[in-house]
């Protein structure tokens, strides 16, 4: 018998013997033995008992879900093996088999289930929230799955199941707030590894504030929100490590400090704090402060709060006040400036704090301002702030405070946040404080100047108050009195009225700026130019002069009116929070009669002062106005006329100058149906694109031009998708099933009965003038007919008969004859299973490229060649990926897991129990006989160590430096020995800049592409080979595109602006001082321009860079009768054969090429004069090559040149 035959017997075998050793439990058989046995009391096994039922019906040997490696779950309890057991999720967090908890012994389970409920009581509050089944059914009714099992106790003594749980053994629990330290100390072994067990410590919470405040000399201003954080992310223990990152990282100690970025487990203490991760499991924390000290710094250059790097801190523990650890304290101490404090030097001075507030100082009188007169106000304060020196006006900030400001101005009102400082204003407060600080002893000015000479200049912003703000929008700026409450709503919850808020939590990386948090992803710039929507830098949100930030929020208010119908929506904080707001919630902010009357719109001025060309005149047609134009004049059917209204409705609301900039790719949508320049328009006079049009002219009040491509538009989705309509967003959201009946009122009676001719389309004549080829004869196939056909006709097998099927659906719609042409390479999708002309079939009648067909053969009724063509992509994709039907992108959203019961109708029973004989696949030998060169062994870097490598040893310019390890981090996370393999065109990137194979390394020896290396040395922990090829494509980039740094795609989502005060703490303040004069004076003394790299004149591959080192073989032999004459030179091609051994073997569109010894630079070919002339100039057949499509125009120009 065959081993293939053995091993499904094999493990058939081995489930009989599981199931045999398996039980199923009784309810009050479980819960008797976790309360006995194990125990557990009444309230944990009434939990466990119904999560029990749920999630396995009581049976320990139930296997639950994952369909590949990792993703099970096991046992009587379902444990997952991601993270608990292994194999063969390789989790370990349990420390044993996941066998062992399929067996009918639950001590191991039991064991397991302890260590789970500790992890996530730490980490949520509520253990049991780590099963599903809890949520669903056994928060609010657990004890009803153990009624009638005769157990006794407190159902809800909470505090006893967390005890239980929290520990190994269960024992009496003390209160952690009275009882010895020594007997605080406590053993957390499954935490550790086994041959070190670390001593812990469990804080109370005043024991913790008060250690902060007292030994490790913390400002009192922060050590509510230090309490908060250690409270949530680790229960105050610190022995704990959290083991649920989603990256594989773990967190430890007190406050949660990741072994991602700031510790090591190789004892060398390497990374951000350089330390150990054992050091921060003992019961001393001080280090665990000197690293939180480091790590809030660095997130306080990021963002601005440098708590920002706890994830419980905006849940948890924002605006912490003092009154929360006031007792803890019996009063306010003094305290001196420690010389371990953070940004602190070995000057003491003292700093006693003020118990009586300071007389309040007068501000600058507001115009616009006037006091509520309906609710005069009233001087009171509350009574903990008695006792707390942080809450009174006008005190100075502690001197340890991290990331202090040197000049700071607190709200004046109670109910501010008293640790937010705020940017300077221009008021005679600001020159009180600045008094005082130039009154300050030299050495502490010295100290703060030290401390923020990396800093970014801040604008002078303001604190507004509400009836503040809502009086100078009314009367300054002329807002609709209705307007008023929203507004200032927006600007309460946006940014607390302040307008030098500056927002950076969004996801996407782009920051809010300003009093209404104006975002920088669309609406204004950081580096001067003064682009995007709003044509402003975004520093200017940031003042205390809200005219810009005025008529920015008007431009978006519009937009998004445009787009929604509600120009508010455009802040998310509007629906939560000020969507519905009443004149009454101002009414204190102005008198009677300015509430009755409203004020006239005034004149928005143009954008700017110069005339670049006259803007097209628009038009804001009424509904009927463009129904009846749509009919009348531009014969649209009037089956249509109520979808395209709706259309023109919720796309421009009638508007034919409107232009929407809020597409994601950066593209614009023009005129009254939105029509993109993505595809359908152009900008630079060409009249090119799909519809060969400007985009201007699609906001004239003329709609002739927009009614041409509208209908070019939907002829290309009907072909695509069956529904033309759905190349507009809005039509499945609005304007699907629109009915004549919308439109009866615009049209007489007879007009709604009968449909207008359809003019005839005129023939587009042929592109050069020569008969066109015959359209081949598609067919479309209905579901069944191509099933059969694939399996009876095309043997392929019947496991992936559905999912080819559903491929040919999502693709073609079952149409052999489809071509899609929306690719954003400009590539086209042919035939039935839509194969793209960018690597697969040709155009030309060359029948290269990797099918060996041409694209029209594809689009015939006989799809044989289509069935050879999607084995070779298949299998190719197999070899790269695993799985061969993700070369369709249709394949993971819609085709993935196909069974074949959606098919069973298509076959006989007994065709599908059997299985067509596949062919033995030849075993591939070896690529060279040789023993595999073993892999190089690589180094992951600190990112100080790896700053100072650049800079020192490999000599890169310091400004350059914060870029290049931004992107190490992002490419590699400092990794050498990193290997990417998501790209969609099957290349790999190396290293630790992460190299591409494409253009810059080869994989065959030849140390041959841009970089002349191979990739596997970019993979040691060697990088001087990296860094000579990052500058050469850096070079190249810079040569391109001006800036060398875009060859690296997160640059421009993480790395652009990058500056040298994120790496104060990896070098010495002079050298960074010297490199920047330096630099500047560079910049002085040299203007040289950059070489220009010529086009070799008759080189094959001239228009393209990366290929400039390349020629075409000697086999190639092309013959050019030259010929004076007005005649083009007939050129005759001989096909080129595949040479077995060639360089680029493996890559089919690289197989006529050959690399020279020496890359061909700038120097000019010197040929004789009496073989080159106007005639005899070929051009070369680029058709081939798919990196040379881009290149067509020049290569044109080049010819056309040379001829003339």
């Amino acid at each position: 018998m065959s081993s293939v035959l053995l091993l499904p017997l094999l493990l058939l075998l081995l489930l009989l013997l599981q199931l045999c050793s398996a039980r199923i439990f009784e309810r009050c058989e479980l819960a008797a033995l976790l309360q006995h046995q194990h125990g557990l009391p009444p309230a944990q096994v009434a939990n466990l008992v119904c999560i029990a039922q749920h999630a396995s019906s009581l049976n320990t040997a139930t296997f639950g879900g994952g369909t590949g490696p990792g993703g099970g779950s096991h046992g009587i309890f379902q444990i997952s093996d991601v993270y608990w057991c292994s194999p063969p999720g390789q989790g370990a967090g349990c420390g044993l088999s996941c066998s062992r908890l399929r067996d009918d012994d639950i001590a191991d389970d039991v064991l397991c289930v302890r260590k789970i409920y500790a992890e996530h009581q730490r980490i949520s509050g509520d253990g049991f929230t780590a099963w599903q089944a809890y949520d669903a059914y056994c928060r609010r009714d657990a004890a009803s799955y153990v009624a009638g099992c005769g157990l006794g106790g407190n159902k809800n003594n909470a505090q006893h199941v967390a005890a239980s749980y929290q520990v190994k053994h269960p024992q009496p629990q003390l209160s952690y707030y009275h009882q010895p330290q020594q007997q605080q100390q406590i053993q957390v072994g499954y935490h550790q590894p086994q041959h070190q067990q670390v001593q812990g410590k469990i804080y109370s919470r005043c024991e913790l504030a008060q250690e902060l405040f007292y030994k490790h000399k913390l400002p009192m201003q922060q050590i509510p929100t230090w309490v908060c954080i250690a409270q949530h992310e680790s229960s105050f223990n610190t022995a704990a490590v959290g083991r649920l990152n989603t990256d594989g990282s773990a967190d430890h100690g007190l406050f949660q400090i990741s072994d991602l970025y700031w510790c090591t487990h190789d004892q060398r203490g390497g990374k951000g704090c350089r330390a150990v991760c054992n050091q921060f499991l003992d019961a001393s924390i001080s280090d665990d402060v000197q690293c939180i000290r480091r790590i809030h710094q660095e997130h306080t250059q990021i963002s601005g709060d440098g708590f920002n790097a706890w994830t419980v801190y905006n849940r948890d523990c924002r605006n912490q006040r003092y009154e929360q650890v006031a007792a803890c304290f019996a009063k306010p101490p003094s305290t001196s400036l420690h010389p371990n404090a953070i940004g602190g030097t070995v000057h003491k001075i003292s700093y006693a704090y003020s118990y009586a507030p300071k007389p309040q100082q007068p501000t600058t009188p507001n115009p616009y301002y006037r006091a509520p007169v309906s609710k005069p106000s009233q001087n009171y304060q509350l009574v903990s702030n008695q006792r707390n020196p942080f809450l009174h006006p006008g005190t100075q900030p502690h001197p340890n405070v991290i990331g202090a400001p040197i000049k700071t101005h607190y709200a004046s009102s109670s109910y501010a946040n008293p640790l937010l400082s705020y940017k300077p204003h221009t008021t005679p407060k600001q020159q009180h404080l600045q008094h005082n600080y130039y009154r300050q002893p030299q050495a502490q000015q010295h100290q703060q100047q030290n401390q923020h000479y990396y800093t970014t200049h801040q604008r002078a912003g303001k604190v507004y108050k509400r009836c503040e703000l809502a009086q100078e929008l009314y009367f300054s700026h002329k807002f609709p009195i209705q307007d008023i409450a929203t507004w200032v709503c927006i600007a309460e919850h946006e940014s607390r009225l302040d307008t030098a808020a500056v927002g950076r939590l969004n996801a996407d990386g782009s920051a809010d700026h300003g009093l209404f948090q104006i975002s920088d992803l669309y609406w204004c710039t950081q580096d001067g130019s003064g682009g995007k929507g709003c044509h402003i830098n975004c520093d200017r949100l940031l003042d205390s002069d809200i005219s810009d930030d005025v008529q920015c929020i008007r431009t978006i208010h519009e937009e998004h009116t445009r787009i929604s119908g509600d120009g508010f929506t455009a802040w998310t904080v509007y629906n939560g929070h000020c969507r519905d707001r009443k004149r009454t919630e101002i009414d204190s902010c102005f008198e009677e009669s300015e509430l009755q009357k409203e004020p006239v719109s005034p004149v928005r001025p143009a954008t700017n002062e110069l005339v670049n060309k006259p803007k097209p005149k628009g038009k804001i047609y009424s509904r009927c106005e463009l129904a009846q134009e749509l009919y009348r004049k531009h014969k649209m059917p009037m089956s249509e006329i109520a979808t395209w209204v709706c259309i023109a409705q919720h796309e421009s609301s009638y508007n034919t100058a409107a232009v929407g900039r809020l597409n994601t790719d950066r593209s614009e949508d023009h005129g009254l149906f939105q029509i993109s320049d993505l595809y359908w328009c152009t900008h630079d006079g060409s009249a090119g694109k799909a519809c060969h049009i400007e985009c201007d002219r699609l906001l004239d009040s003329d709609i002739s031009d927009d009614i041409e491509c509208i209908r070019t538009i939907h002829e290309e989705h009907t072909r695509i998708s069956g529904d033309g309509f759905t190349a507009w967003t809005v039509y499945n959201g609005h304007c699907r099933d629109r009915k004549r009946a919308e439109i009866a009122s615009c049209f007489e009676e007879s007009e709604l009965q009968k449909e207008p001719v359809k003019p005839v389309k005129p023939v587009k004549p042929a592109a050069n003038g020569l008969v066109k080829k015959p359209k081949p004869k598609g067919k479309i196939y209905s579901r069944c007919e191509l099933a059969q056909e694939l399996y009876h006709k095309h043997k392929l097998p019947m496991q992936e008969i559905p999912t080819w099927v559903c491929i040919a659906q999502h693709e073609s719609s079952y149409n052999t004859a489809a071509v899609g042409r929306l690719n954003t390479d400009s590539s086209e999708d042919h035939g039935l299973f839509q194969i793209s002309d960018l690597y697969w079939c040709t155009h030309d009648g060359s029948s290269g490229k990797a099918c060996h067909i041409e694209c029209d053969r594809l689009l015939d009724s006989d799809i044989s060649d289509d069935i050879e063509c999607i084995k070779t992509i298949y299998k190719e994709h197999t070899r790269i990926s695993g799985d061969g039907f993700t070369a369709w992108t249709v394949y993971n959203g819609h085709c993935r897991d196909r069974k074949r019961a959606e098919i069973a109708s298509c076959f006989e029973e007994s065709e599908l129990q059997k299985e067509p004989g596949k062919p033995v696949k030849p075993v591939k030998p070896a690529a060279n006989g040789l023993v595999k060169k073993p892999k190089p062994k690589g180094k992951t870097y600190s990112r100080c160590e790896l700053a100072q490598e650049l800079y020192h040893k490999h000599k890169l310019p310091m400004q350059e430096i914060p870029t290049w390890v931004c992107i190490a981090q992002h490419e590699s996370s400092y990794s050498t020995a990193a290997v990417g393999r998501l790209n969609t065109d099957s290349s790999e990137d190396h290293g630790l800049f992460q190299i591409s194979d494409l253009y810059w390394c080869t994989h065959d020896g030849s140390s041959g592409k841009a970089c002349h290396i191979e990739c596997d040395r970019l993979l040691d922990s060697d990088i001087s080979d990296d860094i000579e090829c990052i500058k050469t494509i850096y070079k190249e980039h810079t040569r391109i595109s001006g800036d060398g740094f875009t060859a690296w795609t997160v640059y421009n989502g993480h790395c652009r602006h990058q500056s040298l005060a994120q790496l104060s703490d990896c070098f010495a303040g002079n050298e960074i001082i010297e490199a920047e004069e330096h630099s500047q004076h560079q910049q002085l003394s040299s203007h040289k321009q950059p070489p220009i790299v010529k086009v070799v004149a008759n080189h094959p591959f001239g228009a393209n860079p990366f290929l400039q080192h390349l020629s075409a073989p000697q086999k190639t032999q092309v013959a050019v009768q030259a010929i004076r004459t007005t005649a083009r030179p007939s050129i005759k091609v001989t096909p080129v054969p595949v040479t077995p051994n060639h360089s680029y073997t493996s890559n089919p569109f690289l197989q006529q090429l050959k690399p020279q010894q020496q890359p061909v630079l700038a120097a000019s070919v010197v040929r004789p004069i009496n073989l080159v002339d106007k005639a005899s100039v070929s051009k070369p057949n680029y058709n081939q090559n798919p990196f040379l499509k881009p290149y067509k125009n020049s290569l044109r120009m080049v010819f056309k040149r040379m001829r003339h």
